[in-house]
C-alpha cells in the first residue's frame, strides 16, 4: 500500500509540475477576504438581457453535487485523465464537488485569458484524498463565464428583492382635506428600521449578500413643489408643507402627488462590503385636497 500511494504521489508531481511554483502559496478563486476594491467589486448596474438567467444556471451547476452527491473513485477514468490505472493507485472511493482552482484565479486568467469569469476544479474528494494530498483528485478545470462578485450581486439584488421592499404609506396631520396657507406635516409608514437582507446567493469559495436600509423621502407635493425629509416620525417639524394655494382648480379637486423612498442598496462579499451603492426608489402616489382659507367677515 505504501508502494502505491508513493507511486501516485510521484505521478501527481509529474502531473502538475508545470504548475507547482503557481500552486504554492497560491490564493483560491476570489480572495477569500472578499473582493478589496478590486475589478470583481464592479458596478451591479446596467444588467445586460439574459444574464441573471446565465448567472443562475451557472450558480445551480455549481451547488448541483452538494445537493446531489455522485460518487467517484481514484479508479474512475474521469480522475486526472485516466492517467492512473489499478497498478498505480488504490481505491479511494469519495463523491464529486466544485472547489476554487489550487493554482489561483489570476494564474488561469494569465494562461488563458481574462474572459470576466472564475475558475473552478471539479474534484473527487473524500477524507482518504485529503489525508494523501491536501485536496481530491483532479476531474476537470472550467471557467464559468458569468460568475464574479458583481454578477452574484446582480442576482442577489434582483427585482424579487427589489419588489420585496415595502412601498412607503404616506400620513397627513392634519389628515386631508388640509388649508392653504396651513402647515401640513408629513410622514411615512410601512417602512421598517435598521437593514433589509437578501437571501444569501453562495458558489464555492464565494458568498454573496446583498442589504438595503431606507434613507431619505422625497415628497412630490403635485404642484411642482418638492419637500425632502429625512425620517418617517409624525409631526416632525422638520418635515411639514404649507400649500400656497387650494386645490379646486385641480383634476378631481385635488393635488395628485407622490412620497418616494430611496433605499440604499449594499452588498458583501465574504462578509466584507463592497465598495458600490445603488439607489433603490420606492413610490407611492397620493392624492390631497386643500381648501382654501375662508375670508371671515365681520359686519361694519
Amino acid at each position: 500500500m505504501h508502494t502505491r500511494v508513493t507511486t501516485a504521489v510521484a505521478a501527481l508531481a509529474v502531473l502538475c509540475g508545470a504548475f507547482s511554483i503557481a500552486i504554492i502559496g497560491a490564493e483560491p478563486a476570489l480572495a477569500a477576504d472578499g473582493c478589496n476594491g478590486g475589478p470583481r467589486c464592479g458596478s451591479v448596474e446596467g444588467t445586460p438581457d439574459g444574464l441573471l438567467g446565465r448567472v443562475q444556471a451557472q450558480v445551480d451547476e455549481l451547488n448541483h453535487y452538494s445537493s446531489h452527491p455522485e460518487p467517484c473513485s481514484d479508479e474512475d477514468p474521469r480522475v486526472y485523465g485516466g492517467r492512473f490505472d489499478e497498478n498505480t493507485t488504490v481505491d479511494y472511493p469519495g463523491t464529486l464537488r466544485w472547489v476554487p482552482t489550487l493554482a489561483g484565479d489570476d494564474f488561469w486568467k494569465a494562461v488563458t485569458g481574462d474572459h470576466g469569469g472564475t475558475y473552478f476544479r471539479l474534484e473527487c474528494w473524500s477524507p482518504a484524498w485529503q489525508a494523501l494530498q491536501g485536496y481530491g483528485g483532479e476531474v476537470e478545470i472550467r471557467e464559468f463565464p458569468d460568475i464574479n462578485a458583481a454578477n452574484l450581486a446582480r442576482l442577489a439584488l434582483s427585482d424579487d428583492f427589489f419588489l420585496g421592499l415595502p412601498a412607503p404609506e404616506p400620513h397627513f396631520n392634519p389628515a386631508a382635506p388640509t388649508l392653504a396657507q396651513q402647515e401640513t406635516y408629513l410622514w411615512v409608514g410601512n417602512i421598517p428600521q435598521g437593514r433589509v437582507a437578501s437571501p444569501v446567493i453562495s458558489v464555492p469559495g464565494v458568498r454573496v449578500q446583498a442589504f438595503a436600509e431606507a434613507s431619505d423621502v422625497d415628497w412630490d407635493m403635485g404642484n411642482g413643489e418638492h419637500v425632502p425629509c429625512n425620517g418617517n416620525a409624525a409631526n416632525d417639524p422638520g418635515c411639514s408643507y404649507a400649500y400656497p394655494d387650494g386645490s379646486a382648480n385641480e383634476a378631481g379637486g385635488v393635488y395628485h402627488g407622490s412620497a418616494t423612498i430611496v433605499w440604499t442598496g449594499t452588498y458583501e462579499v465574504n462578509g466584507n462590503p463592497a465598495p458600490t451603492t445603488i439607489p433603490i426608489p420606492r413610490e407611492t402616489p397620493f392624492e390631497i385636497g386643500v381648501a382654501e382659507n375662508a375670508a371671515v367677515v365681520t359686519p361694519g
